[in-house]
Parts: structure tokens; C-alpha cells; sequence
């Protein structure tokens, strides 16, 4: 029936006369999309393309062992390391902390653009790769290993630098490689094995990184030894890899649009995009999930009266579950399908988050089985998700067949976008519950404090992974659904039209004649909302510019606001003051890069009609 009623659709009658008459059983043509030309060598039905040979595989999973480790080691330890080893206060870490979160949530997506838009004569992908990723392997060394060793403010300001660093060259390096590993192949079913492969390399580096350096230091008080040699050996690790996968593996150059999108217009695009949507509700909700990676030592130490090895081996058992099950996981994908395989993991995770729950004081064997087992949902990774990205990777094709871009990395970023954001949430207001609940370190906390760790890491997370579970539900794209999306990416290679199998919806083919709408002009136009456009017609050309003052107006006081909330009482609004102003903040940047089209617009404003 699908390509029956397009068949139908081009043989009788032209462009002109179909337009707003029924399509078969598949709707109107009530959407008329604007696209510039781009080839593409889609694997479409019949096609002879290569399938991906082992060492591709494995020259584009083996970057994550080291980039794991390297990042893994940072993100656990490096609090640990200046507040115990080094006396830094722990709220002024915390203070930074929350401070630099603001900075990535502006400039995560601004990444992801330029990543996206970049063209040089070696690709768009590898350059970032094989400069940014060493450089983030040594940002992650010297996070660990401070060239200073004493100074309460000289320490804070290196730990804040690489922290933020290391922050920003995660993203720069992460969403090419990503992005590399969606352009390498089409096929739905390899897509799933090479991240699959990625996610145990990456899980393999994070259960070295959290287990070796508290083995070492179990027999050894050198810290800053023990710490410098394995930041050494692991930035090795996945530099050294890097670079071969750069050198090695060549990108498709039919992949690279001959135009860019804009930042602002391309964000709102993606945002309008509704399978992304979902997905981002979806995945918004599990990064609210109290973080495992901090609350796991607070409940192995505090809940379960635990020592600092046991500690590790607990971790480690948490890590180990997601390394051993991320290939099971990948295989029932390719079974039953992403989607499916990914809500029955959520709700594998729900169920085992409980058991955290029943775990006794000092019962050591029961506290690494559950630790297992919830770690064998690989629901905890959240965004690196191997069946995450897979999805992802459908989303950026339904995208390419909607507006004819390629924008792998503003996907990946606006998803990092929100991660930061909730960061807050999943870190700074579980701790901010447990100072409440009456938290004291380094003693026996009261049975209330214990319960109330189990119940954020337990419970807690479990809550999350219901309402992610609920929103997923809603989610278009099935494996069907993208083999039509395939084909009509295909459909649209020919400059024939395709239909949208989301909506029911012909699209025109990339430049295709008929488009009624300046390609320039849609982009322009795509600076604002629907609804704000909607207000055009009934109060006229500065209307726009009107709206968007009004949103700086609001942004501004917003802002201004939470930071006076916060100092009113730091100790009490710390957390829920700068989340409100991150967003604030985020905001008000969002809306100034929308003052220059909203008065362009005034100027010069687009016929209603159109």
C-alpha cells in the first residue's frame, strides 16, 4: 500500500493538482517541506552496499576503553582527591560545580552546532577526533594529577579549569565519534552491534577505572603515585586509539550537506521534532535518576556500615553488570527492536532499583548481588545507552527526511544540553535531601539518614525509570517505521517524493520545484515558534520583535531573581536557586540571538500567506 499510493501519486496527476486531495488511505498532502539538495547512499531495498568488515568494528569501539577509563577515573575520584588528599572545602567544590554547570548548559548545544557545520578537506568528523580526543585523555590526567599540591585557592581554580575542560572536550570529541559511528552504517541491525561493541569497550574502561586505583591504594598510601601512573596508562589507552580510528577509518563525503544549518533555527527544528521529543522526555527522565556513581559509596559506607574496599568491589559489581549484559541487551534489540528492548530494560531496572531496599547492614554478599543486577539494565548509563544511540541514529534519518540536514551532533548536544541541566537534580538534590534528612560525615548516621540513601538510590531511581518507561510508550519509530523512512530517504536521492511514515505526509524531494516556500526564507522563519508566528496575521510585523523583548524581560527577571534567592540563603536554596537560574540563564542567551531576526523581520516582514 505505501509505495503503491506513491506510485499512484506520481503517475496520474501533476504536483499542482494533487496538492490538499487525499493520498490513497494515507491522508492529505498537507505539509509542503523544504529541503536543499543532498545525495545519499542509503541502503535502501536491493542495495549492494558493504556490510561493515570486524576491523571497523573494532577500530571504532576501541576509542571508549581508554575514553572510560580516563573519564570514569575523573568523575569518581576527583572529588574524593582534593577534598581528602589535597583539604579542599568540599562547598566550595560544590559551588564550582554548580557554577560551571550554567557554562556547559550554553555551551553544549553551541558544540554540537559547530561540530555539525565544520567542513575541512579531512571530513567533518575525524579532525575532532583525533585533536580534541587526546587532548581530552590529558585534560583528564591533569585533572587527577594538580601540578599543585598545596593552596586551598590555587587548587580550587585547577580543579574548576579541568573540570570545566574536561567537560567541554567530552562533548567536542564525543558527538563526532557518535555521529561517526551513525554515519558508518545504515542498517538498523549493525547499528546495533557496533554500539553494542562501543558500550562494552566503554564499560570495560569505567569497571577498570573504578576498581584498580582503590585495589593499588589498598596497599599503598601513595596516592599521587598510584594516581598519576593509571591517569598516565589510561590517557594512553585512548589516545593511542583515537588517533588510529581517525587515520584509518574514512568518513562518507555524500553524508556532508553543501549548506548548514543555522544554530538557532536548527535547535528549534530539533526540538519540533516529535519521535525527538519523546526521546528526550524519555531520556531527561533517567538523568533525574539520583547518580549512582555518588550514591553508591554514601550507601556502601553509611547504609551498609561498609569499608573503602568493599566500597570498590561494590561499585565494581555495579559496573560489571553493565559490561556483561550491554551485548544481551544489543542482541535482544535485534530481535524485538529497539523500542521494545529498551522499555523492557527500564522495566528490569524499575524492579531491581527496589531491591536495593531489603539489603542489610553489613550483609556484603547481598549488597553485590543487587549491585549487579542493577547494573544490568545498563539503564544507569543513561545517555551512553547503546540502544539509546541506536534509537538516536533513527531519529537523525526521520530528521534528514524532514529537512534534508545531516545533524548528528546538534542531536547528541541538545540531549547533553538537558543532561546538564539535570545534573542538579540527580546529584546537588539527592545530597541536599540527605543533609535535610540529618546527614553527618564520617560517623554512624541515625536509621532515618540510612533509609533515606536507600530510598534515593532504590526507590528513587526506580520512580524515574517509570516515568521515562511511560514516555517511551508514546515513541513512533519502530523498526518498520525506519525501514519506510530508509526508503523514502532513498525516494528522495531519485527527486521523487516520499511520505513521511510518522504522519502520513508527502514530502517534496530535496530542491524540489514546487516547494512554495524560499529554502533562505523557512530557515528565517524558523527562528520563532509556531505560535509566536501565529500572532502575525492579528497584531502585524513587530509583533515578533515584541514577543521576543517580552521573553528577554521575563529571562532577565528570572535570572536576576534566582541568584538573589540563592544568596538570601545558600545553605537552604543553593541547589533549587541554581537550577531555576541555569534555565533562566539559558533562556535569556536563547532569546538574545532572536532579537536580530525579530528585527529584520519588522523591517522587512514575510507575506502572511507564506
Amino acid at each position: 500500500e505505501y509505495m503503491g499510493t506513491q506510485l499512484d501519486f506520481m503517475a496520474h496527476k501533476s504536483w499542482e493538482d494533487r496538492v490538499g486531495e487525499p493520498l490513497g488511505s494515507r491522508g492529505a498532502l498537507n505539509s509542503l517541506e523544504t529541503m536543499p539538495l543532498m545525495p545519499s547512499t542509503l541502503r535502501a531495498k536491493g542495495s549492494t552496499e558493504k556490510s561493515l568488515s570486524r576491523w571497523q568494528y573494532f577500530l571504532y569501539a576501541a576509542p571508549s576503553l581508554g575514553f572510560g577509563a580516563s573519564t570514569q577515573f575523573l568523575t569518581i575520584f576527583q572529588f574524593a582527591l582534593y577534598t581528602n588528599v589535597y583539604g579542599v572545602s568540599l562547598s566550595a567544590l560544590n559551588n564550582v560545580f554548580l557554577g560551571l554547570q550554567a557554562m556547559l548548559f550554553i555551551g553544549d548545544p553551541i558544540i554540537g552546532w559547530w561540530t555539525d557545520v565544520s567542513k575541512t578537506r579531512f571530513g567533518r568528523r575525524r579532525p575532532f577526533i583525533v585533536f580534541f580526543g587526546p587532548l581530552l585523555m590529558a585534560v583528564c590526567f591533569l585533572g587527577m594529577w594538580p601540578v599543585f599540591t598545596t593552596g586551598q585557592l590555587r587548587l580550587t581554580i585547577w580543579f574548576g579549569a579541568t573540570y570545566l575542560a574536561s567537560q567541554l572536550l567530552i562533548q567536542t570529541y564525543q558527538s563526532p565519534y557518535q555521529a561517526l559511528g551513525i554515519e558508518l552504517t545504515l542498517d538498523s541491525t549493525e547499528r546495533n552491534k557496533l554500539f553494542g561493541l562501543t558500550q562494552t569497550f566503554y564499560q570495560a574502561g569505567v569497571v577498570i577505572a573504578t576498581f584498580t586505583p582503590t585495589m593499588i591504594l589498598h596497599f599503598t598510601n601513595e596516592t599521587r603515585t598510584v594516581y598519576f601512573w593509571f591517569g598516565a596508562g589510561a590517557a594512553a589507552l585512548g589516545a593511542v586509539p583515537m588517533i588510529l580510528l581517525a587515520v584509518l577509518v574514512r568518513e562518507r563525503p555524500d553524508f556532508a550537506p553543501p549548506e548548514t544549518s543555522p544554530l538557532i533555527p536548527g535547535l528549534i527544528r530539533a526540538l519540533s521534532n516529535r519521535p525527538f521529543a519523546i526521546l528526550l522526555v524519555s531520556i531527561t527522565f533517567l538523568n533525574c535518576q539520583p547518580y549512582y556513581g555518588v550514591l553508591l559509596v554514601y550507601w556502601c559506607q553509611y547504609s551498609l556500615n561498609l569499608d573503602a574496599l568493599w566500597q570498590a568491589i561494590i561499585l565494581t559489581a555495579w559496573m560489571l553488570g553493565s559490561f556483561m549484559f550491554m551485548p544481551l541487551w544489543a542482541w535482544v534489540a535485534t530481535r524485538i527492536g529497539k523500542k521494545t528492548a529498551y522499555l523492557l530494560a527500564m522495566a528490569v531496572a524499575t524492579v531491581t532499583f527496589t531491591f536495593v531496599l531489603f539489603v542489610r547492614e553489613n550483609d556484603k554478599l547481598a549488597a553485590f548481588i543487587v549491585a549487579f543486577l542493577c547494573g544490568s539494565s545498563c539503564i544507569s548509563l543513561n545517555a551512553n545507552n547503546a540502544t539509546f544511540n541506536s534509537i538516536l541514529a533513527d531519529v537523525v534519518e526521520y530528521d534528514q527526511l524532514r529537512t534534508g540536514f545531516r545533524r548528528e551532533a546538534t542531536f547528541l548536544n541538545v540531549v547533553q544540553v538537558f543532561n546538564a541541566l539535570t545534573s542538579v537534580l540527580s546529584v546537588s538534590l539527592p545530597l541536599f535531601i540527605m543533609d535535610r534528612a540529618g546527614f553527618t560525615a564520617n560517623v554512624h548516621n541515625t536509621a532515618k539518614v540510612r533509609e533515606t540513601i536507600a530510598g534515593l538510590l532504590g526507590p528513587g531511581a526506580a520512580f524515574w525509570c517509570v516515568l521515562a518507561f511511560v514516555a517511551l510508550l508514546f515513541f513512533p519509530i519502530t523498526t518498520e517505521i525506519h525501514a519506510r523512512i530508509v526508503d523514502g530517504l532513498a525516494e528522495h536521492a531519485q527527486g521523487r517524493p516520499a511520505l513521511d511514515p510518522v504522519t502520513g505526509v508527502m514530502i517534496h524531494a530535496p530542491a524540489s520545484t514546487v516547494n512554495v516556500v524560499d529554502e533562505r526564507v523557512a530557515w528565517f522563519l524558523d527562528n520563532f515558534f509556531k505560535f509566536e508566528l501565529a500572532a502575525v496575521p492579528r497584531f502585524g510585523p513587530t509583533a515578533l520583535l515584541w514577543i521576543v523583548v517580552a521573553w528577554l524581560v521575563a529571562t532577565l527577571g528570572a535570572t536576576v531573581g534566582s541568584i538573589f534567592w540563592v544568596l538570601a540563603d545558600p545553605s537552604r536554596y543553593l541547589e533549587t536557586g541554581a537550577f531555576f537560574a541555569m534555565v533562566a540563564f539559558a533562556l535569556l542567551v536563547f532569546n538574545c540571538c532572536r532579537v536580530w531576526p525579530a528585527i529584520q523581520f519588522t523591517k522587512a516582514p514575510v507575506p502572511t500567506h507564506i
